[in-house]
């Protein structure tokens, strides 16, 4: 550690005491006219804003969305994956990485890594913002601007040091974007059954009901007991009844629904193979 009179405190040798700029490129957004509905009518790319916000380390969906025509029409560019956008004005100081191609309002900054390194530039913003806040009155500020960013100094670790910490925590980024995309699958699903099963078009008893007529065909369930009992030799379980065991393995893995679905399919191949 070594003493640096810009930071006024030790920082590892051979980091720097610098701006975000010297790893990343700073870029700004735009709306498209709000009066010309060519822009936003039937658009297909996701247009953020400070709303879209939800504390998601990545951003998958957003609210609005704009033509082609929209975004050749706003100041905001189609930032890729892994760049990191803050918001700037609304919600002020909230961070997140695109997850999936968008576009971005005047109210939010993007920071895109110059190599492609996005995971430590996340943390290295997380660390602009607080420095930030610092500056500002307490922990609330108005607004960010490109000379608030520019005029930030903060401590920058070595190339070699940030490849090969980028290289060590990117498959937990990895994990997280699949988690994040198949919650937001999974909620598409329940807000899209729930009202169907509130409103009585959809019954869990009427489909328990089939899967267990379906069960009761001795061909499958002869396959069943044959897979649950592979399973359960696998894992060293008593397999004197698997198909109780992997019953319950299926129960506790898949919704009623889902089960009968491949019990149907199950059934179709049993038939159309003699």
């Amino acid at each position: 550690m070594v003493w640096n009179d810009k930071l006024k405190r030790e920082i590892p040798k051979g980091w720097l005491a610098s701006n975000i700029c010297i790893i990343s490129y700073i870029l700004s957004g735009g709306t498209p006219s709000k009066a010309s509905s060519q822009y936003w009518e039937n658009g297909t790319i996701s247009f953020f804003g400070p709303t879209d916000y939800n504390g998601n380390v990545f951003q998958i969906e957003t609210a609005d969305h704009i033509t082609q025509d929209g975004l050749a029409h706003c100041a905001s560019s189609l930032f890729e994956e892994g760049v990191i956008i803050i918001t700037a004005r609304g919600s002020i100081g909230k961070q997140v990485i695109i997850g999936a191609p968008m576009a971005m309002n005047q109210s939010c900054y993007a920071l895109r890594s110059k190599t492609g390194e996005y995971e430590y530039l996340y943390f290295l913003t997380k660390q602009l913002i607080n420095c930030l806040k610092a500056k500002a009155s307490g922990s609330v500020f108005k607004s960010i601007i490109t000379s608030d960013i520019e005029n930030s100094l903060l401590c920058i670790a070595k190339p070699n040091i940030i490849t090969r910490f980028c290289e060590s925590v990117r498959p937990l980024f990895q994990k997280i974007k699949e988690n994040i995309i198949e919650i937001s699958n999974l909620t598409k699903q329940r807000d899209e059954l729930l009202p169907l099963l509130m409103n009585g078009q959809v019954s869990v008893n009427s489909d328990l009901s089939v899967f267990m007529s379906l069960f009761s065909c001795e061909r499958l369930r002869a396959m069943f007991r044959a897979l649950a009992t592979k399973i359960l030799s696998a894992r060293g379980w008593n397999s004197e009844r698997p198909e109780f065991y992997f019953w319950a393995f299926v129960h506790s893995f898949l919704s009623v629904r889902a089960v009968a679905l491949v019990c149907l399919k199950s059934w179709a191949w049993c038939c159309s193979n003699g």
